[in-house]
């Protein structure tokens, strides 16, 4: 066999054709076939060259691994061929110490794979650690992992079968080079395509378990350390999705539970004092809810002006900007100032985070009726798609309506509904016509968003306005730049 080999590798779509060639054995570059999906170690052995190379050197393998490297770094004998990209040059090279690689299932090609590369050497609390099982593939690296976009990162790397059982019975996760976010076993591997990781080692205390034991006349305590030996087999839970689905309809009743804490509502009372209802006199219709910021300036949509009052309104700074901007911030201008009530405290002293999932609640003026309250629960960017499609399947009657009225709101539609978009909080609620520019408060009282809109249509059987899903804006994401939309409008009218 060879100490070096270069293959030159061309990939369509079920067909792998690969030029190779051998200088420790004087052989001209030969090309390989493979005629459907499989392993590129499956792809080598159908050669009759490299066949005969590895009869004719099979003492020289013995005790020894296999290594490949390609462009994306170090794969697997069992790495499927359709992940290696067109022209992508491999060099096979031999390293003692042999380990065993379980083969992965690559008998089909799909799209629903993804790759990305694990260091050889450990990263934080974990530079002393042997993370590899062959400790020779350390000047071997990175390593790239194959998974399946669902399948779970400690899987994946089992199934890799390159790493140390370090990796997987002690508490380690990935750790992204450029960025240092930080990735656990437990995630699924579908965010991970491209990316470059080390692996680290989060600093815990040795688990220990008590036991109890009781007699008729005594109680004895014993401390039991988990071990890899004494784990017990795991039993899946049966039909956990159904129990998961369970829990996330509980959640909601969870959320109005915890805003239904007198502390909670007594807070929030307090806040709501400081917001108000907003009428643009002389427009019939135009109205909504906006809430005092700071001093005597009030923040909310700059939608409920539109075209309406463009003359009245004086642009401060010049904008312009890559981002969907809808706010509007008013100063109060009393005719009469000695009449002048006091004006409540500014809210941006409340100001808190964007959460990224849990309860929040809105105060408002919708309808235009009296100051309400809801309370609802935030719906992550990564499920807003299934939240949509749940929505329509419970209102299967309307379904056509929904769809038409998605479709004339399409472009904004997609860009709220895009996985990882922070520009938006999504959430349901019937805050709907008059509750535009509502503040959004989390769980602890703090103001992080303004309700902006939703995807409404009409409901032709309750003969009702109804929406799909409703969003919010950050409050302090775009408010500090210079090309947001700092507007000196006259408030017309007013009422806390």
């Amino acid at each position: 066999f060879l100490n070096m080999m270069k293959i030159y590798c061309r990939v369509s779509q079920n067909t792998l054709s690969s030029p190779f060639h051998c200088p420790t054995h004087k052989i001209p570059e030969e090309g390989i076939t493979c005629t459907k999906p499989g392993t590129i170690w499956r792809a080598l052995e159908t050669n009759d060259t490299f066949k005969e190379l590895n009869q004719m050197d099979r003492k020289t393998l013995k005790g020894k691994d296999i290594v490949i490297k390609s462009c994306k770094g170090y794969i697997v004998k069992h790495f499927p061929c359709w992940l290696i990209k067109e022209d992508d040059r491999l060099t096979i090279e031999m390293v003692t110490h042999a380990t065993d690689e379980p083969a992965g299932v690559t008998d089909q090609e799909t799209d629903n794979y993804v790759t990305f590369s694990v260091e050889t050497t450990g990263g934080k609390n974990s530079k002393s650690k042997q993370i590899l099982g062959n400790k020779q593939l350390e000047s071997y690296g990175p390593l790239c992992v194959y998974a399946k976009q669902k399948e779970e990162v400690k899987k994946a790397l089992r199934n890799d079968g390159r790493f140390s059982n370090i990796v997987f019975e002690q508490k380690c996760q990935l750790s992204e080079r450029s960025t240092g976010s930080k990735v656990s076993m437990g995630q699924i591997a579908k965010k991970l395509n491209g990316r470059n990781f080390e692996m680290c080692l989060t600093k815990h205390k040795e688990k220990m378990a008590i036991k109890m034991e009781t007699s008729d006349s005594t109680i004895k305590t014993k401390n039991i350390i988990t071990t890899r030996k004494q784990k017990r087999k795991c039993i899946p839970v049966p039909k956990h999705g159904e129990i998961l689905t369970i829990l996330r309809n509980q959640f909601d009743d969870l959320v109005k539970q915890k805003f239904s804490e007198v502390h909670r509502v007594k807070k929030l009372i307090e806040l709501g004092a400081s917001v108000c209802q907003v009428i643009v006199e002389g427009v019939q219709g135009v109205q909504g809810t906006g809430f005092v910021l700071f001093d005597n300036y009030i923040l909310t949509n700059a939608h409920l002006f539109g075209e309406n009052v463009r003359e009245n309104i004086q642009l401060l700074v010049n904008v312009s900007g890559k981002h969907y901007f809808d706010y509007a911030i008013l100063e109060m201008d009393p005719q009469n100032k000695k009449q002048q009530k006091k004006v409540p405290p500014g809210l941006l002293r409340e100001y808190g985070p964007v959460p990224a999932c849990g309860g929040a609640c809105l105060i408002g003026h919708p309808g235009g009726l009296v100051k309400q309250m809801e309370p609802t629960s935030i719906i992550g960017s990564e499920i807003r798609e299934e939240a949509a499609n749940k929505y329509k399947r419970e209102k299967g009657h309307a379904i056509f309506t929904i769809n038409d009225a998605l479709e004339k709101q399409k472009k904004h539609y997609e860009e709220v509904m895009q996985e990882n978009k922070d520009d938006f909080v999504t959430y349901n609620t019937s805050f709907f016509h008059g509750s535009s520019g509502s503040p959004v408060f989390d769980d602890l009282g703090r103001v992080f968003g303004i309700h902006t809109g939703g995807f409404v249509y009409e409901d032709k059987r309750t003969q009702s306005r109804q929406s799909v899903l409703e969003y919010a804006l950050p409050l302090l994401r775009h408010l500090p730049r210079s090309d947001c939309n700092y507007l000196n409008i006259v408030l017309l009218c007013s009422t806390f």
